[in-house]
């Protein structure tokens, strides 16, 4: 019997999701969350530059943003997502009393963290959000 809910009860169904996190693990880890909650992964990436690569190409519902990645943070590539008005969270074993006040309100989940957690407070955003392009079995009945 398989543990993967229907699409109509997946909380991502549908919607495009962008990992960026550099370490590989908890990469493929927030990724195969992302599936299960029925969302598209788009990357992983590890870098800012590499996110700012994919997002070219993908019109993002929604993104999980480790802080520390390898030289860099991504607090310039959430600056952008907050401009573009797409919701994402914050996954680190960064303190939030290190959180530039501009993201202070955003949610965090510190290392280690419960990837339901993580991809319910997401879904939530995104779902409250209005960022994504209704589905068909979003349509009024």
């Amino acid at each position: 019997m398989s543990t993967v809910p229907p699409p109509s009860e997946t909380p991502l169904s549908g919607r495009k999701i962008l990992i960026v996190e550099d370490e590989a693990p908890i990469a493929l880890n927030l990724a195969a969350a992302v599936q299960q909650a029925g969302g598209i992964v788009i990357g992983p990436v590890a870098s800012v530059a590499g996110a700012h690569a994919v997002m070219a190409d993908n019109r993002l519902d929604g993104a999980l943003l480790d802080i520390r990645l390898r030289n860099e943070t991504s607090f310039p590539l959430a600056d952008v997502l907050a401009v573009l008005n797409i919701p994402f969270v914050f996954v680190s074993g960064l303190s939030s009393a290190l959180m530039p006040y501009t993201h202070r309100e955003r949610p965090l989940f510190d290392k280690p963290y419960e990837p339901d957690e993580v991809i319910a407070a997401l879904a939530r955003l995104v779902n409250d959000s209005g960022t994504a392009e209704p589905r068909a079995n979003d349509a009024p009945a």
